[in-house]
């Protein structure tokens, strides 16, 4: 009498049921590396309008009177613009501005106070 060997190799559902698995960690893997990738595309315009403002703020601490009320930052920084907002504070007599500069992301507002 011969003995019964084991066959070898996988069933049709077990192949079926590792590539469902297989399938499932790839379609997770992308959405979470595609999440990544915009949470740092927008992190990155975050902090390209907050030190586009931050210069802007210095420029306008610096030259004072002389600054335009809007305007962007140049073909380099296409996509970012500005806008300053001056006025003047009643009860201390200070001028207030409110430099923003504005991305594809947000805006970021900066305040500064003056005498004159």
């Amino acid at each position: 009498m011969k003995k019964a060997t084991p066959e070898r190799g996988f069933t049709l559902i077990e192949v079926m049921a590792a590539l469902a698995i297989l399938s499932g960690v790839i379609v997770t893997s992308l959405a979470s590396v595609n999440y990544h990738l915009e949470a740092s595309l927008r992190a990155r315009e975050i902090v390209t309008a907050t030190m586009l403002g931050r210069y802007k703020a210095e420029e306008t601490r610096l030259m004072g009177e002389q600054v335009q009320a809007e305007g962007d930052f140049g073909p380099a920084f296409e996509g970012f613009r500005w806008k300053t907002v001056k006025t003047t504070d009643e009860a201390t007599g200070l001028k207030r501005y409110e430099i923003e500069s504005i991305g594809p992301g947000g805006s970021i507002v900066f305040v500064m106070y003056r005498e004159g």
